[in-house]
This record gives structure tokens, sequence and C-alpha cells, in this order.
């Protein structure tokens, strides 16, 4: 499905919506590490000094797993290695610290100047293995480069499906810009959430201001390019009830109706407290909350009863704007 275009509208580059000194991974990364480290070959053979060390410490500072860590070196090796050398095929093996070029495809000029006069062999299966530290300045600065935008893909991969877990619940953001619309709230990482118009609540849209702390309901996730855009709302009729998970994570409850700003209608598994209903009209603002307690979902068994239980709902009185404390 192609995005709308207020949502196109919406979309804008992260780099220019984190506030408060904050800045995006893939800068705090390139200043962090590649610049201390690579492209200078000093730096690359302190990394194959300290190649488990690094890896950990890239893994731990990105949030991405070790082992992608080093399958996007890997990679990124492996493709600078045979872009630079014009081989098709190498396979590279960090504990050896070795990439073997695959020379059944023949010898390219670079590969024979830059290994004539070595020691290095000819395998009896076609392959050349060469230690990494003999790599030529130009690939590690290629693989630099090729690192860098692997573990960019791998770091959206992850915020993405982190983000799509968390479709259909309630989740905490801060608005960064309301615009005519669109709203952009920051969500605390490299996501960026956004609320249209049509997902607005009529009643509150003076809150939206710069700098306010709201709840919002997860409606969908996209991903554009290395972006991660959530779409928020307030509007939904699924809202409350996520509101109500949120709070009281062990109880069952859906949304029966809903008029923004001013009713809610919930079925719930059980009688809710006064203090979770008082906490969700406060986050929508006064809006009317009703509950009423059934069993969801549930079947019911009467072979061991001698009357049938009452299937009525069991009311809860709701509670007025003007009951909130």
């Amino acid at each position: 499905m192609r995005p709308s275009s207020s949502e196109l509208s919406c979309a804008c580059s992260l780099s220019n919506i984190m506030e408060g000194g904050s800045k995006n991974w893939l800068l705090q990364f390139s200043i962090q590490f590649w610049t201390a480290l690579l492209p200078s070959y000093a730096g690359w053979c302190n990394v194959l000094k300290n190649i488990e060390n690094f890896l950990c410490e890239l893994g731990d500072h990105s949030g991405v797993d070790l082992d992608t860590v080093k399958r996007c070196l890997e990679k990124a090796i492996e493709q600078a290695v045979c872009e630079y050398f014009g081989v098709q095929d190498c396979e590279v093996d960090l504990n050896q610290q070795t990439v073997g070029l695959d020379l059944y495809g023949g010898v390219s000029g670079s590969l024979y100047r830059h290994f004539k006069g070595g020691t290095q062999k000819i395998q009896a299966n076609g392959v050349m293995e060469v230690k990494l530290s003999l790599l030529p300045p130009s690939v590690i600065s290629k693989c630099e480069e090729l690192f860098r935008a692997f573990m960019d893909g791998a770091k959206t991969d992850m915020l993405e499906r982190r983000w799509r877990e968390r479709v259909h619940s309630a989740v905490e953001g801060v608005i960064i810009e309301k615009g005519h619309d669109c709203v952009k709230v920051n969500l605390g990482d490299e996501a960026l959430g956004i609320m249209t118009r049509a997902e607005w609540t009529p009643t509150e849209v003076g809150v939206y201001r710069q700098g306010r702390l709201l709840q919002f309901y997860v409606l969908k996730v996209r991903r554009i390019g290395n972006e991660v855009l959530v779409y928020l709302s307030r509007g939904s009729i699924n809202f409350p009830a996520a509101l109500v998970r949120k709070l009281a994570p062990w109880v069952k409850v859906k949304a029966a109706r809903r008029i923004r700003g001013k009713k809610t209608w919930l079925q719930s598994d059980t009688l809710l407290t006064r203090s979770t209903v008082l906490a969700v009209q406060k986050e929508l603002r006064g809006e009317v909350i009703e509950v009423k307690a059934r069993l969801i979902n549930e079947a019911i068994h009467f072979h061991h009863q001698e009357h049938q239980p009452d299937r009525s709902y069991a009311a809860r009185p709701f509670f007025w704007p003007e009951e909130i404390s």
C-alpha cells in the first residue's frame, strides 16, 4: 500500500527532528568508532588485534546482537575484497583473521600486482588465503563504507521489528511539532511518531503543543529507506482499551463504542478499579468511561451447576468529568 499524501507530508529526515542535543544513531556510530579507528591502516590493525572486544563494544553501543555485527563485518570485507581484486567469490574467517579468495575465475591484474613476490600460496581447491592485516588501505576504506551501511540497515531492521510488536498498544511520546495536517512525536528512539489530523480528538487539539507528554495508540509502522515511521492516534476507538491494558495488563478489555472526546463504552472480563478508570479519563481529558464487566471469549459450562449463572452485565458506574481530581 502506498503512503497517502498526508502521510508523506509528515515524513521528514530523522536528523532534523531530534531535539535537546540528541543525535541520530548513525552520527553517533560514525563519531565514536569510525573517526577514531578507520580508515587509517593503523586503526585497522588495532581492530584486528582486539576484534572480539571491538565487536562486543559495537554491539552494546548499537543494540545489535553480536552475531549480526559479525555477519555485517564479514559481508563488508567480502564485498570490498571481491570488488577490489576482481574475484567472483571469497570467504572471511574472523577467528583466523583471513579471507579466502576463489581464483578459479582467474587472477586479476590488481591481485597479481598486490601480492607479487608475496608468501601467499594457492591451495589445491583454487583458494588463496590472505591475512586481513595485509589488505590495502583502499579495501579497508571500502570496507568501512559498506560496514557502516550494513550496520545502519541492521539497526533499522531491529527498530522496525520492535515497533511492529507495539502495534495496537499505548505508548508514551513527546510532541515535537504540530502542523496543519499532522503532529510529530518523539518516541524516545530513532523512530518518528506521526499522528495525522484524521486521528486527532477534536476536543483536545489545544493540548497538542510542543513539549507536551501524552499517550498515543500505535496504528501501524512503515519503513521508508532507513527511517521508521510510527503512525499514532488519540482518536481510535481502541485507544481507551489500550490505556486500560497498559495500566492493568492482566485485564481483558475491548471497546464497544466511542464518541471521541465525550464517552467510551468498554467491555471487560472483570470490574476495573476506580483509580484505573480515573487515570484513563484523565489521559482522555475528561472523556466519560463506562465499563461493563462480562466474560469475553470464554466458554461457560453448566453441567456441574444446579442453576445457570446470571449472564447479565455487571454494569460499573461511570464517572463524569467533574469527578476527576
